[in-house]
């Protein structure tokens, strides 16, 4: 049954996309079905080169989202962490304390033929609770347009802010992969 649940709207600069495509920094709000705003996800401009240590080390320079309700209250953030193979981010709530975890694979390119999956672990790693699947769509789709399938899986009994800071670790993910196509571009996201 498709329901509409979201729209996500980006607000960025002319400038930036042009020159940071991807890379931008963006400011972007969850709208509901009456079109209030329910989430807002600021993405700031950081560097976003894996191999570069100084970026990743330094958390002024790491990929980070934060994700703030209406009236501007930081409900958490999701920040990229140092990691030479495998790509990695932190959960964090409203206080940057470490929440969960997610850890993503070695490829994660679509044209492997198979789904990209994410894992999502609690904050010591020992359990996993759920996972963020890139959808593999099939070769045309996947190397002739820039539309991709995402899903996000975790606990019915999870906080309701740490499922809004998930929400924004799927866009951070997105954004910050170079291999995901152009997801966040001029255009809005629905979320059906």
């Amino acid at each position: 049954m498709d329901q509409f649940i979201f729209l996500a709207a980006e607000e960025s600069d002319l400038s930036d996309r042009a020159c940071f495509c991807k890379r931008r920094p963006f400011d972007m709000r969850l709208l509901d079905y009456r079109n209030v705003p329910v989430l807002r996800f600021i993405r700031p401009l950081r560097c976003d080169r894996a191999c570069c240590f100084c970026c990743l080390q330094a958390r002024i320079l790491a990929q980070e989202l934060e994700v703030q309700a209406p009236k501007g209250t930081v409900i958490g953030s999701v920040r990229m962490d140092f990691s030479l193979i495998f790509p990695s981010f932190s959960i964090l709530d409203s206080a940057e304390n470490l929440v969960l975890k997610i850890k993503g694979p070695l490829c994660t390119l679509s044209f492997c033929c198979e789904d990209v999956v994410f894992e999502i672990f609690t904050a010591n790693g020992a359990t996993k609770l759920g996972h963020v699947i890139k959808i593999y769509t099939g070769f045309v789709q996947e190397c002739c347009t820039d539309a991709d399938n995402y899903s996000l899986v975790f606990p019915f009994d999870l906080d309701v802010k740490i499922k809004a800071v998930l929400l924004g670790a799927l866009i951070l993910i997105v954004s910050a992969s170079s291999s995901l196509g152009e997801l966040l571009s001029d255009r809005a996201v629905k979320f059906p």
